[in-house]
């Protein structure tokens, strides 16, 4: 009765001023709101290269159908582009290192995530992708057929990881606490189409190659130009530490193979996506079509993610599904709302499909096992939005159903005119 009565006096779930106050919020495994399913729905972020760990996403493969199948078709796609079968790749964290495989399998895998969410009656309002995640983003959104993304993504993939290498690190601070700091060996924008070149102190040039948050800036450059750039940070008390990674993209590293990546955009039909997917050239919802120039700049341009979850702030949305592995952009979603409530949702993180520890927290609940996307469809559903049950628990409608009124606490005599009261009834 403890519940129903928090029902009847509007006390289920937070309350008001706690900081995730009219949003569902998790209890004892399990998630207790008020469904209001207000506002313009959920955004979708799509992962991007970095998120990624041998064996994502094998457990929502053996359990789910949904997404068993769009993986599958994934694979097919993927076949004629690239010398190595999807799970395979999937299952090796070696190849997984490799910029020519990292990019298809993390496709495929945010692909089948959208899929699976669809399923469950889960589909974005919005959505934006972090660098190759705009690619999986745009092709959930209807942009390009899935046989020409699979392509795309592969070609992309494999011209990106044939470039010089470089590096990359990730600064603790906002976009212009960085540039204040790296101002002498940062290049311009006049440089964005040009060769790497020297700093005004002689140093070889960073780029800022991400922009995530409000205190998460992404630069990259050669291995002793993020070397130097990270001594700076330090010395100007900035943190910042390096990126699992062996190429400088979003760089001026990457100019020399624009014209490729030019060439395999140029194979895709494009055309104006079903719902709004923002621009990480722009940080603003896509115009029209994308194409093969855009995609172009786009690799050698900043990924511009923090404008684009301001917007998505701003125009009210709350719920925010990763689509993809871990929770990467789900933590700059919190970063970015500050004080204000928001229900971040991961699809999978490392410990579903390994039973390692992931990599944090991301508001599922405590979810574990495969039980993260599951978890969050029932956040979704104790908050209003339209989940299939039926898809998630194979019954028609497991739900219970409770009086459309509160309970009133009354009196009740026994008999007439007597004074004696008896227990009241609730």
């Amino acid at each position: 009765l403890a519940g129903l009565r928090e029902i009847a006096g509007g006390s289920a779930g937070a309350q008001a001023g706690d900081p995730g106050a009219g949003l569902p919020e998790a209890a004892g495994g399990a998630w207790r709101g008020r469904a209001r399913g207000d506002g313009p729905g959920v955004a979708f972020l799509f992962s991007g290269q970095g998120s990624q760990y041998a064996g994502m996403g094998l457990a929502l493969y053996r359990r789910w159908p949904a997404y068993r199948a769009a993986l599958d078709r994934c694979a097919a796609a993927l076949m004629p582009v690239m010398d190595r079968p999807l799970m395979e790749v999937l299952g090796s964290a070696e190849l997984l290192e490799q910029t020519r495989y990292t990019q298809p399998a993390l496709f495929a895998v945010s692909f089948a995530s959208a899929a699976l969410w669809a399923d469950w009656g889960v589909r974005p309002a919005a959505a934006v992708g972090h660098s190759v995640g705009e690619i999986a983003a745009l092709c959930a959104a209807g942009a390009i057929p899935l046989e020409e993304a699979a392509a795309l993504v592969a070609r992309r993939g494999a011209a990106m990881g044939a470039a010089a290498p470089g590096a990359m690190a990730s600064v603790f601070a906002g976009e212009a606490r960085v540039r204040e700091i790296l101002g002498p060996v940062l290049e311009g924008p006049e440089d964005e189409e040009g060769p790497d070149g020297a700093g005004s102190d002689g140093s070889e040039r960073v780029s800022i190659a991400a922009i995530n948050g409000p205190a998460n800036t992404t630069i990259a450059g050669s291995a002793a130009a993020i070397l130097g750039a990270l001594a700076r940070l330090e010395a100007a008390g900035a943190e910042g530490r390096r990126v699992r990674v062996a190429h400088a993209f979003h760089s001026a590293a990457m100019a020399p193979v624009l014209g490729e990546i030019r060439a395999a955009a140029g194979r895709a039909r494009f055309r104006a996506p079903e719902l709004p997917v923002w621009s990480n050239l722009s940080g603003l919802p896509f115009g029209g079509p994308q194409g093969a120039e855009g995609l172009a700049r786009q690799v050698r341009g900043p990924v511009r993610m923090l404008p684009a979850l301001e917007g998505l702030l701003r125009q009210g949305f709350r719920r925010f599904i990763e689509a993809g592995p871990g929770s990467f952009l789900l933590d700059m979603a919190r970063q970015t709302a500050g004080s204000a409530p928001i229900l971040a949702l991961p699809t999978m993180l490392r410990s579903d499909d390994t039973g390692a520890d992931g990599p944090g927290s991301s508001g599922s609940g405590g979810a574990s096992g495969d039980r993260a996307a599951v978890s969050g469809a029932g956040a979704l559903w104790a908050d209003g939005l339209p989940v299939r049950l039926a898809a998630l628990t194979g019954a028609r409608d497991p739900s219970i159903r409770l009086p459309a009124y509160p309970f009133e606490r009354a009196a009740a005599r026994a008999g007439a005119g007597r004074a004696r009261l008896v227990d009241t009834i609730e």
